[in-house]
């Protein structure tokens, strides 16, 4: 808990003027640009530290620790408006737009329609997955949990570039 707590105090102390954050790896290992992520890097840690103050959030609740909860609690509230005021619209790849809709990023009303973008975004690229480290570990889920387990397990097995497919074709035995 208290590696969590200081984590959560480093968060926030890193925060730019909007209350971003900016200062990790990011989308890396993208799938189809290597070195190259798409989506911007603001975007994926402020996303990725929201998600981790609603873990310590759980976390402290299980642990029946309040004042920490409720901390985690506003470092998740902080994270989220200033992402919903400044990133909300950044859907400028698969990974984004998937973890935006994973982690809560979007109201529930707001899903379906960012739904929606998602697969225009998949339907432009040819079915085919363009996310990086980050993206990869949501999208499919993103697709299973709308109905769209089809087309997920079509672009993972996909013998074309890139996909989990093309790799095992290659003779890859873990991820590339």
């Amino acid at each position: 808990a208290g590696a969590m707590m200081r984590y959560l105090h480093y968060a926030m102390t890193k925060r730019d003027e909007r209350g971003l954050i900016c200062i990790g790896l990011g989308d890396w290992l993208h799938a189809a640009h290597h070195n190259q992520p798409k989506a911007p890097l603001v975007f994926t840690d402020t996303v990725e530290c929201l998600d981790m103050s609603r873990k310590a959030e759980r976390m402290f609740a299980a642990a029946g620790m309040e004042p920490e909860r409720q901390y985690a609690r506003a470092v998740h509230d902080a994270f989220r408006a200033a992402a919903r005021k400044y990133l909300l619209n950044l859907g400028t790849c698969q990974s984004s737009q998937a973890m935006a809709i994973f982690y809560d990023l979007f109201d529930p009303a707001e899903k379906p329609a960012a739904f929606q973008v998602l697969l225009e975004m998949i339907a432009q690229n040819n079915e085919l997955m363009d996310v990086g480290i980050l993206g990869g570990r949501v999208l499919f889920r993103v697709l299973a949990q709308f109905g769209q387990a089809e087309l997920a397990y079509r672009m993972i097995a996909t013998p074309r570039n890139p996909s989990y497919g093309f790799w095992v074709k290659r003779g890859a035995t873990s991820l590339w």
